[in-house]
């Protein structure tokens, strides 16, 4: 007896089923690696654009870190022709994130000197500020910051005949006796910076304040000078 002809029909059909079925998955799977390397181009170039405006790097991290040179001036705080301030040179190491900047800077002034007198002085304290985009230039920003400086400033007077200062450490030697006094002080000040990729330039304006200084028969007297100041710098 002859058997039905449709046993003998399923081996094609089931081999053709496989073969549609690896077909089927062999094109999706290529189309699924092409689509994932298309995206991974994409993003490449995506990323290559953004890092091309020099600030996106930054962004994406969250924070930097800056390290600059500085030189300002500062006005006189006295009356008495003598400048403890005048020009000075140092620098500063701060990182910011979130638009908060936390820093250190050290500033020595040259001071001024006066017929047998001469002044200057060295300052160190920390930084506190928070900075605010106002504009993109170019592949760069401009940021401002309002930011409050709190340290320590130690003032030194030479003077090769007259002891000047009372309450201080002094020391005497050929050049005449150097007396030195110090004390706490306060810096609010405004500073405008451009940055771009790696490096940054700024300018900055403020005050500072020395409360408490002992002078001879004077009595303790505050000091106030008002400066700027212009930096250049490092991003990290």
């Amino acid at each position: 007896m002859n058997e039905p002809a449709s046993r003998f029909d399923l081996r094609p059909r089931a081999a053709l089923s496989t073969i549609a079925v690896a077909a089927f998955v062999t094109i999706f799977a290529s189309d699924l690696r092409e689509a994932r390397a298309e995206r991974g181009e994409r993003a490449e170039r995506i990323e290559r654009l953004e890092d091309a405006d020099g600030e996106a790097a930054f962004e994406r991290r969250g924070y930097e870190v800056e390290l600059g040179a500085q030189t300002g001036y500062l006005t006189a705080p006295s009356t008495d022709g003598l400048n403890t301030f005048g020009l000075g040179f140092g620098g500063r190491l701060g990182v910011a994130f979130s638009g908060v900047y936390l820093g250190a800077s050290v500033m020595s002034y040259l001071g001024n000197a006066q017929g047998t007198l001469s002044e200057s002085s060295l300052l160190a304290g920390l930084e506190l500020g928070y900075g605010f985009r106002i504009r993109n230039v170019g592949s760069g920003k401009i940021t401002i910051r309002p930011q409050l400086g709190v340290g320590y400033a130690g003032l030194s007077r030479t003077d090769k005949s007259v002891d000047v200062v009372s309450t201080a450490s002094s020391s005497s030697g050929g050049g005449g006796k150097t007396t030195t006094v110090g004390n706490v002080y306060v810096e609010p000040r405004l500073v405008l910076t451009y940055t771009n990729g790696g490096y940054f330039l700024g300018v900055s304006a403020g005050a500072i304040v020395v409360p408490g200084l002992t002078y001879d028969a004077n009595g303790s007297v505050t000091w106030t000078s008002y400066g700027a100041r212009g930096e250049v710098g490092l991003r990290f």
